[in-house]
């Protein structure tokens, strides 16, 4: 399976797609962002924010400024749900909590203070297994 996050189900069918400016750096597909000085930004350690997230859906560089538009799905849409795999053991991680989101953006952490991405499924603890849940 790849790394990050990725579409798991649509409640509409239709992927939210927002093409956004992106700010300067080396992007991964299913890395997380947020809106920052007026472009998509990567997550930073531990993001605890509510509110809009998106996921990159394109690898490579951008420059930043507004001639880089670059695809992104609105994370917090609703109905849809997100898997990632866990890229450290969460021996406490449960169904209905909420966790923050690593800093690289491709997975989550195991605190649940102020946490924006609430599990509702998961296969296990370990590194590696699967995780599905939803943005908040």
């Amino acid at each position: 399976m790849p790394k990050g996050f990725r579409p798991y189900t649509y409640q509409s069918g239709l992927t939210p797609w927002s093409h956004l400016p992106a700010a300067a750096g080396d992007w991964q597909v299913g890395q997380a962002a947020k809106i920052a000085a007026g472009a998509a930004a990567p997550t930073t350690a531990g993001d605890s924010a509510e509110g809009l997230h998106y996921i990159c859906m394109y690898e490579g560089p951008a420059g930043g400024g507004e001639t880089e538009i670059r695809p992104f799905i609105l994370a917090s849409s609703a109905g849809l749900i997100l898997e990632v795999e866990l890229t450290a053991a969460i021996a406490a991680l449960a169904a209905g909590s909420k966790y923050t989101i690593s800093s690289d953006g491709m997975s989550i952490t195991g605190t649940t203070t102020d946490g924006v991405f609430e599990v509702i499924w998961f296969s296990g603890t370990a590194i590696g297994v699967v995780v599905r849940g939803r943005m908040v």
